[in-house]
């Protein structure tokens, strides 16, 4: 066909599939349309999965799809679709599954090669156009897959058949050497003991399931700059709210003295650590997506809305347990939660409530240009004697250290608390020259997905932290996503853009606003939250639930175009969905009094058996691990009820207790005003307060003390 000005992509809301509008190359969007014409026309599928702000995506659209010659060889041999990953984070999971099984590794732009029925035959992430330090070119590539299309059909045939065989293999329940299949036979039956009864009774190892996950951590460690693993070094935050409750359980445990240390020296150098680095925008605020080395000073300067929801709690987390121990550490990293969330309001916030995606790493087509300093840039901005002081604070200088630009960082010299007051007017002035620079484009869709980790964040982050406004941002942030990402028969919708709001929601983004309703609730003990949660619970299981093995699917069972249905219990970047839905599925069991919501949880337990019980996978599976801490540390339930609802300080005693740390820990509010939650938690209404006044009964192991009336007995029982 002719090379054309405009594709199909232009009619999409995604600023993604958009940025290739323009493209010669003939794009499709994923859809039916795409795969009959390939099935039509007998040609292979050329699918591409990326996402906005993602910097090698931009560098092969520029070499490769915005060539004429490579489009012309796509478009004459081929049919080109495009997908942008966080709209259909199934279609990329599968494919990313794909592309890891023929390869070894993966990453995004995400590069495959179909059969007109999905099936995949061939697979990479980022390709050059010509060959290039080994890579292959993608030129030669596509000549190449050309022809054997052409000739040696039966041979693609043949390993399509092998990659789907090994993947629907890894999906079906594993077994042990003996043969004995290890995660059969969980559907939730409530005329039968529940799962959670069965597992005690079988001595569940939810201590040594934690202990391995901590002893992952452990070897993986880096202890001269913090963090897991080598270059490139993710966050990955969820590793550090589990590496917090391990050392509280430990520590309440009273044993453990060494996990205890090492834990807290992990933590507290990891915190630092990436704070310290170029990773995190030290004038604007919030975090870089990840660093390309290991000492955490180059990133890749992308910035998304879900590594900062995550950083953001994980740090005000931190401050508040860190706040006996270490007052000021935990000072500062509430300090920093308040910058991650300053940043969130003032760059990814949308009119509406809700917030947007990601900013993107380049501006001006140059990575990371809108975030980079001339030391010339720093003395016009503060003059020689205040470029002096912040050169010795940020490692400013002429040569630069980042192609004769500076990356700024307090790497190795962490700042104390007065030389922060001193850089902080600093900061500010940078902040003003850097606004007129031209910015890096914002990705304005809203998912459902990072907003409902956003909405999490500021609720934990405004309840430990006292902060009022961030409770309300959470508010707000709920209830644009529960009416504009629903449809009217109550299933949630991954995507709103431009007044759209399109494709279904996975079971991710059922787990991570589940979530954040739950931790709303906490924040407010407003009853509709809980009411919400409930409901999205109660569908997910209808729509994800594997009623044989267990878990959830990332896709519904009435999706149609994803060929194999996958379930993913390993956290890469964000923590697993079925991690998040299992520590929300116990909260929802303790809130309410309904035990089938353990019976899932230890559902999902039993379909990631063997990811979580081995050390060599465990590092993966943290987040679920955490779960586990709760499991076994048995948890406090407390049932607060009021008296009057009319007395402003009847509350005060539930609020207290939401202002502190209490991580395997859920609180009921009751009472008058609050005659809802007999109908959500029926066991409620057996509570009474004590003398008209607002009383507390903690409960542990199925055992409730007497009531209290004070504050102070009631710290006392904890």
């Amino acid at each position: 066909m002719d090379i054309q000005t405009s594709n199909m992509l232009a009619q999409e809301k995604s600023p993604y599939l958009r940025q290739h509008a323009n493209n010669p190359v003939d794009w499709h969007p994923w859809g039916e349309e795409a795969f009959d014409k390939a099935n039509r026309e007998d040609k292979p599928v050329f699918l591409s999965i990326g996402y906005s702000s993602c910097h090698w995506c931009h560098v092969m659209e520029k070499e490769s799809f915005a060539d004429n010659d490579i489009a012309r060889l796509l478009n004459e041999s081929f049919i080109s679709v495009k997908v942008d990953r966080e709209e259909r984070p199934d279609v990329d999971h599968l494919y990313m599954t794909v592309c890891t099984t023929m390869t070894g590794q993966g990453g995004w732009p995400l590069s495959l090669f179909l059969f007109p029925d999905r099936r995949p035959f061939f697979a990479g992430s980022y390709f050059p156009k010509n060959d290039h330090h080994g890579l292959p070119g993608f030129a030669g590539l596509i000549t190449e897959l050309a022809d054997m299309w052409q000739n040696q059909r039966p041979l693609l045939e043949k390993q399509a058949s092998i990659v789907i065989e090994f993947i629907e293999n890894q999906n079906q329940t594993n077994s042990d050497k003996s043969g004995k299949h290890t995660t059969r036979n969980i559907p939730v039956s409530h005329e039968q003991p529940g799962l959670f009864s069965r597992a005690q009774s079988a001595g569940a190892p939810f201590g040594q399931i934690a202990r391995n996950a901590y002893q992952s951590l452990v070897n993986s460690y880096s202890e001269q700059s913090g963090g897991f693993g080598s270059a490139p070094k993710f966050p990955t935050p969820h590793k550090l709210s589990f590496l917090i409750r391990y050392i509280q359980l430990r520590t309440s445990q009273e044993n453990g003295d060494s996990e205890i240390d090492a834990g807290r020296e992990m933590l507290i150098r990891t915190l630092e650590s990436m704070v310290s680095g170029g990773i995190y925008d030290h004038v604007g605020g919030g975090f870089c997506r990840y660093s390309t080395d290991s000492v955490w000073l180059v990133p890749h300067f992308e910035k998304m809305l879900y590594d900062n929801a995550l950083l953001a709690r994980v740090y005000a987390e931190a401050g508040s347990f860190l706040k006996d121990a270490e007052p000021e550490k935990a000072h500062y990293f509430s300090e920093v939660a308040r910058e991650i969330i300053q940043y969130v309001l003032w760059e990814m916030s949308d009119p509406g409530g809700a917030f947007y995606t990601a900013q993107d790493a380049d501006s001006e087509g140059v990575e990371g240009k809108y975030y980079l300093w001339t030391y010339q840039e720093i003395l016009d901005a503060l003059g020689a004697e205040g470029a002096a002081i912040f050169g010795r604070l940020y490692a400013v200088s002429p040569q630069g250290n980042y192609e004769g630009k500076t990356i700024l960082n307090t790497i190795g010299r962490p700042l104390t608390d007065e030389q922060r007051l001193i850089a902080k007017p600093m900061l500010e002035k940078l902040r003003t020259v850097r606004a007129r620079r031209v910015a890096p484009q914002r990705d304005h869709k809203i998912l459902t997905s990072s907003n409902g980790l956003m909405i999490g964040a500021l609720a934990v982050a405004g309840r430990l932290m006292r902060e009022k406004t961030y409770i309300d941002n959470a508010w707000q942030a709920a209830t644009f996503i529960w009416h504009r990402l629903r449809t009217p028969a109550g299933r949630l919708l991954a995507r709103y853009c431009e007044g759209e709001s399109a494709h279904p929601a996975c079971s991710d983004d059922y787990a991570y606003l589940i979530d954040g309703f739950l931790e709303l609730y906490r924040a407010t003990f407003e009853e509709i939250w809980l009411r919400r949660a409930l409901e999205l619970a109660h569908t997910a299981i209808e729509l994800f639930w594997d009623t044989k093995e267990g878990g959830l699917y990332l896709s519904a069972h009435d999706v149609a175009d994803i060929i194999i249905r996958g379930k993913n219990f390993w956290d890469g970047a964000l923590p697993s969905g079925n991690a998040v839905a299992a520590r929300a599925f116990l909260q929802l069991s303790r809130l309410t009094g309904e035990s089938r919501w353990e019976d899932y949880l230890h559902g999902i337990f039993a379909a990631a058996e063997l990811e979580i019980q081995t050390t060599s996978f465990t590092s993966a599976t943290v987040a679920l691990a955490e779960t586990a801490l709760w499991l076994e540390d048995g948890g406090t339930e407390i049932v607060v009820v009021e008296a009057d609802r009319a007395h402003t300080e009847s509350i005060s005693m539930a609020a207290e207790l939401h202002q502190e740390f209490l991580p395997f820990t859920v609180v009921a509010l009751c009472g008058p005003g609050h005659e809802e939650m007999s109908e959500l938690a029926p066991f409620t209404s057996d509570y009474e307060s004590l003398a008209d006044k607002t009383s507390a009964y903690v409960c542990r192991n199925q055992q409730c003390s007497r009531p209290v009336t004070e504050t102070e007995a009631l710290f006392k029982l904890l």
